[in-house]
């Protein structure tokens, strides 16, 4: 009963590192300045940096359809700040198995555009930006339900009559305006290894899923941390064998 017990244990132990292992990053987004420092009183060129990563897309900000979900930015009110509309990124199209005609869509690293000004008084001082961004991402296959992330980012306002620095010029040009956001190409999801569990799956099925992450896990045992743990599971086994050898080899 006791050696039943330590199993079942021992199964879901796994099962839960499995499913903490198995998420995987489906968007990220990053607020970008085109100066060091916001100028007050003036238009500030910002952006949002949305990465998509590979095999997912998100919809358009005008999607295709009326049933699909679109893709929107917003930003929180802030004392003493002011935005401007947002930019969308320029969306490509895509035949997927789900629908008889192309479908709108981010994928890879896109922009979205925007504008912001600081009121004078915040003049020599650091602000926070917020936002948020909802989506719904889909792969050829499925759709997820419609999901949210947010984003923030703290930025310093200029001096009275101070100079600012220009930034990231290739996302801004180099005069600060916007250039053309022309979508990029995929991009693989940071978790390296996120997805070689789907693709096991799709490609070979459920069982030899599981067959791999078996192997995968008496493969763990050769890091350095089980063994110490070595004479205390034979010592286990050894006690519920009750002596005999065939018992403690099974």
């Amino acid at each position: 009963m006791k050696l039943k017990s330590f199993l079942i244990i021992l199964l879901m132990a796994g099962g839960v590192q499995l499913w903490a292992n198995g998420g995987q990053t489906i968007i990220d987004a990053k607020l970008k300045s085109a100066t060091d420092k916001l100028q007050p009183g003036v238009e500030n060129r910002i952006a949002v940096q949305l990465t998509v990563y590979s095999p997912w897309h998100i919809n358009a900000h005008i999607p295709s359809d009326d049933f699909l979900i679109p893709t929107e930015l917003s930003f929180s009110p802030q004392p003493g700040l002011q935005f401007g509309p947002v930019e969308y990124p320029q969306a490509i199209e895509k035949d997927f198995a789900f629908s008889d005609t192309p479908v709108a869509v981010y994928e890879g690293a896109v922009y979205a555009y925007s504008t912001v000004t600081a009121r004078p008084e915040l003049a020599g001082k650091t602000i926070e930006i917020n936002g948020v961004v909802s989506y719904q991402a889909c792969n050829d296959a499925t759709c997820l339900p419609p999901d949210e992330i947010n984003f923030t980012a703290k930025m310093e306002v200029a001096k009275a009559g101070e100079a600012v620095q220009p930034l990231n010029q290739k996302v801004f040009g180099a005069s600060g305006a916007a250039p053309p956001a022309a979508p990029s190409a995929d991009v693989s999801s940071p978790a390296a290894g996120t997805d070689d569990l789907s693709n096991t799956i799709e490609s070979q099925g459920l069982f030899w899923a599981f067959i791999a992450i078996f192997f995968a896990g008496l493969a763990l045992n050769l890091t350095p941390c089980v063994y110490p743990l070595i004479p205390i599971t034979l010592s286990y086994f050894g006690g519920q064998a009750g002596g005999s050898k065939g018992n403690l080899l099974l």
